[in-house]
């Protein structure tokens, strides 16, 4: 993604990389920052391939739905996916949030690894 721009199809160098942690620090460091980032995503701030511009919408709907557990932007990609690839098997370590978490149907997700 590049902000008024085509996507780049060089490999990101260890600047790229240091701006893109710095980036998803800022985020949780300020909840709020998610929500402006997708109402810019909205706006056509940025220039998306168009199935990623369609997700933003489905993005921003998980977090109203599970806004009280206060949910990464990690976490509403990796439900997406899983959603829209038809499985509930993920894995992660954050069990806590993703017990809480349910497939558009309703299901609940089948972590992994599994607990000892």
């Amino acid at each position: 993604m590049r902000r008024g721009g085509e996507a780049s199809q060089e490999a990101p160098t260890s600047h790229d990389v240091a701006r893109s942690h710095r980036s998803s620090v800022a985020l949780r460091a300020r909840p709020q920052a998610v929500s402006e980032l997708l109402a810019s995503v909205a706006r056509g701030a940025f220039q998306l391939a168009p199935p990623l511009a369609s997700v933003a919408t489905w993005i921003a709907d998980f977090f109203k739905r599970y806004g009280d557990r206060e949910p990464q932007l990690a976490d509403a990609s990796l439900v997406y996916l899983a959603d829209h690839q038809g499985t509930t098997t993920v894995f992660t370590l954050d069990r806590s949030d993703f017990s809480v978490y349910r497939t558009n149907a309703g299901k609940a997700f089948s972590l992994l690894p599994r607990p000892r």
